[in-house]
């Protein structure tokens, strides 16, 4: 999937209820063959309530796929449950992620800022994630 934008939308309730890994906004690719996620916008999303474990995320559990040159812009969430990342990035395999942008993230009344990658209650590196793929402003 490449070059798509999801613009001006509103989220509810984001609660994951037939998986527990379910998310708000859910970028992940996993495959046994090439292919690639990129160019993808997020951008003007106001969500109420996250009940998930994540409410971004970025995901590669593939064998030679791309995930790359995604952007979350203009994203607010009102509330979450106790314990919700704002923003997860999770890699196996040997596929990549690349080029991660935040801008102008509102998580609860808090505005997300690069000081916030060092805060592990609100931002979660795991795997062979790079924390350098990710850029927020």
């Amino acid at each position: 999937m490449t070059n798509m934008t999801f613009r001006n939308n509103s989220v509810g309730f984001a609660q994951p209820t037939w998986s527990g890994g379910n998310n708000a906004l859910d970028c992940r690719l996993g495959t046994d063959v090439e292919s690639r996620w990129g160019d993808v916008v997020f951008k003007d999303i106001e969500i109420y309530h996250v009940i998930s474990p994540n409410v971004i995320i970025t995901q590669m559990s593939g064998v030679g796929a791309v995930l790359d040159n995604i952007l979350f812009e203009n994203i607010t969430v009102k509330s979450t449950e106790l314990g919700t990342f704002a923003y997860t990035m999770t890699s196996s395999g040997n596929g990549t992620i690349t080029n991660i942008q935040i801008k102008n993230y509102n998580f609860c009344g808090k505005l997300i800022t690069t000081a916030d990658m060092d805060n592990p209650a609100l931002i979660k590196f795991e795997g062979t994630a790079k924390r350098e793929e990710l850029t927020i402003s």
